[in-house]
């Protein structure tokens, strides 16, 4: 899901119709897996309203459309990570599928009659099999940035040849820009500064303005402009307390200079804000961690967030988002049987189903809990 304004779009990846484009025939199950994207509009009155049934313009079985998406105001992206065409670039040949797996990313623009269409077919420049081109996409704006965590280049600056396959899984960010005719062009390709095998960056992506952030597995990276149209990597971020597979940067999220990380599968049982996290108890709990950048634009930890309900797989920062001084944190294995806000989070009768967490700031940079929150 994601949201600008009164705009949601809301995608099943695994819907099965065969239509294409938009609004098509919805009735169409002939397509397992190809995927489909829904938008809705808030009218004056509060209400909502379906406005949009969003398909690829190449539907295909178990493509994944809408693994990810992302909006900025009447622009939403939308990616197909096990799309399998080998073209490369903007809106090239969508009708060959020789290389599975390697993914795309759909670009769909709204006029002022509130019509939506497709404006761009995005692939990577070096497309190759099994990339998961699309698995995540971040927009602001006239830029996209899109994920492919598969891809194998070792590749660490733009000088290198990004066709050499010898860092397998090592992954790969891709920045695209629109100008004011609508046409898309691919600007950069952004790598660690250094790549490993099945380090996957690239699997997780934010955008605030002109800062990027990409998650790799145990780390973020933050990138700016280099002054000179192109990109430098201005930090590299990792927790506070490191442990094997806590899958830090899981998630990402950035609003101006502050930035939310996950690590769904970190094991303390603390609970609430800055709690000791040296207790590896609670297997999978998950935390979060929120970094603020200064004047001088240092980075640093500010806080180390925790449920207020600390247990095993529930895995808290499975997802996060925030905007200026509020964040949310997904727990999607929580258990309670609670509903609606802040209800009792004691009872476990409730298998995974889910919960989300609301923290605030206060203008001390202090944070706590504001809500708790259940369907």
């Amino acid at each position: 899901v994601a949201i600008s304004g009164d705009t949601i779009v809301i995608c099943a990846w695994e819907e099965s119709g065969g239509a294409a484009g938009v609004n098509g025939d919805q009735s169409d199950n002939s397509t397992f897996g190809a995927g489909a994207a829904y938008v809705f509009v808030r009218e004056g009155d509060g209400g909502w309203r379906q406005q949009a049934y969003l398909k690829a313009s190449n539907p295909d079985l178990s493509d994944g459309f809408g693994w990810s998406v992302a909006i900025s105001t009447d622009t939403i992206v939308i990616g197909a990570y096990l799309e399998g065409s080998s073209a490369t670039g903007v809106n090239g040949d969508q009708s060959d599928n020789s290389a599975i797996g390697a993914g795309a990313a759909y670009v769909f623009v709204r006029d002022s009659q509130g019509i939506w269409s497709q404006q761009a077919y995005l692939k990577a420049s070096n497309t190759d099999a099994q990339d998961w081109f699309g698995y995540s996409v971040a927009i602001s704006g006239d830029m996209i940035l899109v994920g492919a965590p598969y891809e194998d280049s070792p590749m660490t600056s733009a000088n290198e040849n990004e066709h050499d396959a010898a860092a397998s899984n090592c992954g790969t960010a891709y920045v695209f820009v629109r100008d004011d005719q609508g046409n898309w062009r691919q600007q950069a390709l952004l790598k660690a500064s250094s790549t490993e095998p099945v380090f996957m960056f690239g699997r997780s992506l934010a955008i605030s303005g002109d800062m990027l952030v990409i998650g790799e597995a145990g780390a973020a990276y933050v990138f700016e402009p280099d002054g000179q149209g192109g990109w430098q990597q201005q930090a590299k971020l990792k927790a506070s307390e490191t442990d094997a597979d806590d899958r830090f940067s899981w998630s990402v999220a950035i609003s101006g200079d502050t930035l939310v990380i996950g690590a769904s599968y970190e094991n303390s049982s603390a609970t609430g804000v800055n709690g000791d996290q040296r207790d590896k108890s609670a297997s999978r709990a998950g935390a979060a961690y929120v970094f603020i950048r200064d004047s001088q634009g240092i980075w640093s930890q500010q806080a180390y967030l925790k449920a207020s309900n600390t247990d095993a797989d529930d895995l808290f920062g499975h997802s996060v988002a925030i905007s200026g001084d509020t964040l949310v944190i997904g727990a999607i294995h929580e258990a309670s049987s609670a509903v609606g806000v802040n209800g009792d989070q004691r009872d476990n009768s409730a298998s995974r189903a889910g919960a989300a967490y609301v923290f605030v700031r206060d203008a001390q940079g202090y944070w706590r809990q504001q809500a708790y929150l259940k369907a």
